[in-house]
């Protein structure tokens, strides 16, 4: 019986509010269109300022219906975005970097400089570390290698965990897990620390300053949670110009990790004790939040790839993509990028987008066997410039013509 109460009275408002709604639009047309006019072209105010808007259709409906009285009744106040006439527009303005020879000066407060290796000192040719497994599955033919290679390192995590309360495994040990649960050819090890070498390079804006500190004699460290041997961190490092530093604190050889302050523990204490040590990383806990525990002094460097995440284009969904996402990341927020906002977006975007459409040309010229390709001025001459200059299978020309025809 309630229930049925309920829906009468349900029933009862919407007839009395389409009632109210019929009367108002027969008795005051004009001032109704007046106000679905206001609400059509205010629609998100609207949305969330209601109650302005029926005092505006109330005001409406006490004035005289006269369309010349109804245009002087006051409007709601509507807040418009105001536009930062010193905003930058350009993707390098989303973080800027300590000058170089700032930062210098600040490092030379301080006894020891201490600097996190990738994604810090050291960038990779691909976006994420983890497309190198997917390039070794390309190559060896296995698509579900890079989930294998994943969970091989948290299985080899895990157990040394259980054993030795550490889990700062190294390479031979997730190749263990490989050989034995997935039976993957040892060999592959060597492949992975090749392309680890192969696909890194220094940050030019670490470099410079790495520079400088030992031109002034400053003791240098690095530090890392990584599985890599240290011969092969040295490799990388002194191929990418970092040839001479005091010591390597790597995790999976000392069984210490920054992560939990274990490796910051040891280098405050016994390492660098009483002396004033300074580090910069990527890692906001592992780099900032465990190391001030220990009275270390830190900058944290947000990686290119975070900086850049919200800016790429996450369509090319393939190791290409990953390539291109790492060629304009490390450029544009290394620190270093000094160019204009024209040469910034043709870097960006433009030029893949130049280059893909010259390639997909120059793809049709040839399934059409095509004599002459014409490049129509004014819109094309970038295009020509870039089909001429990287493809030119087909003769070619750019035409001055006029738009309209």
């Amino acid at each position: 019986m309630e229930e049925i109460e309920q829906l009468a009275i349900e029933e009862v408002k919407m007839f009395n509010k389409k009632s109210i709604k019929v009367f108002i639009e027969r008795h005051f047309p004009l001032a109704v269109s007046v106000y679905y006019d206001y609400i059509n072209k205010n629609q998100e105010f609207h949305a969330k300022n209601k109650n302005k808007s029926y005092w505006y259709l109330l005001k409406l409906l006490l004035t005289k219906q006269k369309i010349e009285k109804l245009r002087q009744v006051k409007l709601p106040k509507i807040e418009s975005k105001k536009v930062d006439k010193n905003l930058d527009y350009r993707e390098s303005s989303v973080n800027r970097r300590p000058g170089q020879d700032n930062f210098v000066k600040v490092m030379l407060e301080y006894d020891l400089i201490s600097f996190d290796i990738f994604d810090t000192v050291i960038l990779r040719r691909v976006e994420s570390p983890r497309d190198v497994f997917t390039i070794m599955a390309i190559e060896m033919g296995c698509p579900t290698f890079k989930s294998i290679r994943i969970a091989a390192e948290d299985i080899a995590r895990r157990k040394l965990y259980s054993e030795t309360n550490c889990r700062e495994v190294n390479l031979n040990q997730i190749y263990d897990i490989l050989e034995k649960k997935y039976n993957i050819n040892r060999r592959w090890l060597d492949r992975e620390i090749e392309l680890e070498i192969n696909l890194c390079e220094a940050n030019p804006y670490f470099l410079y300053i790495y520079n400088k500190l030992i031109n002034l004699n400053k003791r240098i460290v690095f530090t890392s949670d990584m599985y890599l041997p240290s011969d092969v961190i040295s490799k990388i490092l002194v191929k990418n110009g970092y040839t001479k530093y005091e010591k390597l604190f790597l995790s999976n050889e000392l069984k210490l990790s920054k992560t939990d302050g274990t490796m910051w523990r040891y280098i405050s204490e016994e390492y660098a004790k009483d002396q004033k040590v300074f580090h910069v990383g990527d890692n906001y806990n592992a780099d900032m939040v465990k190391s001030n525990m220990f009275g270390v002094k830190t900058t944290y460097y947000h990686s290119v790839r975070e900086l850049a995440k919200s800016y790429r284009e996450d369509f090319i969904n393939n190791l290409g993509g990953s390539f291109f996402r790492a060629v304009v990341n490390n450029s544009i927020h290394c620190g270093n990028w000094k160019h204009s906002i024209p040469f910034e977006h043709g870097f960006r975007v433009g030029g893949i987008l130049t280059y893909g459409y010259c390639e997909f040309i120059s793809k049709k010229a040839r399934e059409t066997n095509a004599d002459l390709i014409l490049f129509c001025a004014r819109d094309c001459e970038i295009i020509h410039e870039v089909y001429s200059r990287y493809f030119n299978e087909v003769e070619n020309k750019y035409i001055k013509i006029s738009r309209p025809l």
